[in-house]
């Protein structure tokens, strides 16, 4: 009778780390440190760094604007570096990369 006891008595040891998974999951349901994630991204350059435009000028061709970003000449709709050209102004040029909108002003006007 001795072994069965001892066959059931280590069992009753594992049922208690169960009680602590359930713990976890609650964890990782919370969309807190998700939201931090989506927050934080510009201070870990790992993800994906904002690429360095240097935008030299902007001119038009028959209400075609055309911007001339690190001697690259392009239009709405042109991508640079992940980046794409959403507006070219006389004055600024705006792009959108990974959802943020980066403006690039005229400097030579």
């Amino acid at each position: 009778g001795k072994m069965v006891l001892g066959l059931f008595t280590r069992p009753k040891i594992k049922p208690l780390p169960s009680p602590v998974s359930p713990a976890l999951t609650p964890i990782d349901k919370t969309p807190i440190p998700l939201e931090e994630e989506r927050i934080v991204p510009p201070a870990e350059p790992v993800k994906t760094p904002e690429p360095t435009l240097a935008l030299s000028g902007i001119f038009f061709q028959q209400d075609k604007g055309y911007a001339l970003i690190n001697n690259q000449i392009l239009k709405v709709g042109d991508t640079i570096q992940g980046a794409k050209v959403e507006e070219i102004n006389l004055d600024k040029v705006i792009l959108e990369f990974e959802g943020r909108k980066i403006t690039l002003i005229n400097s030579s006007r």
